[in-house]
């Protein structure tokens, strides 16, 4: 079972929740978007569509991050929930 957090609903399809996601290969959380995959590296660019990145694009490595790591990154304040699955 996994336990995935997620910030907030996605400013491009206005229906996924964001969920965090660690980037392995260059070290860093972001989140993206269970429905359209939309992305974002920083909690400043989260309402700027503009500024977000389609992460199925993307050539990294993912794992689930952990409450501590996401709690670690620039994320901190930006946790609104968590679900197992």
């Amino acid at each position: 079972m996994r336990k995935l957090y997620w910030s907030s609903t996605c400013a491009n399809c206005r229906q996924g929740r964001l969920l965090f996601q660690n980037d392995i290969t260059n070290e860093r959380v972001y989140v993206h978007c269970e429905e359209c995959e939309w992305g974002w590296l920083h909690p400043e660019d989260l309402g700027d569509v503009a500024k977000g990145f389609l992460t199925l694009l993307s050539d990294f490595e993912t794992t689930d991050p952990t409450l501590e790591e996401i709690q670690r990154s620039e994320w901190r304040d930006h946790i609104a929930g968590s679900f197992e699955e």
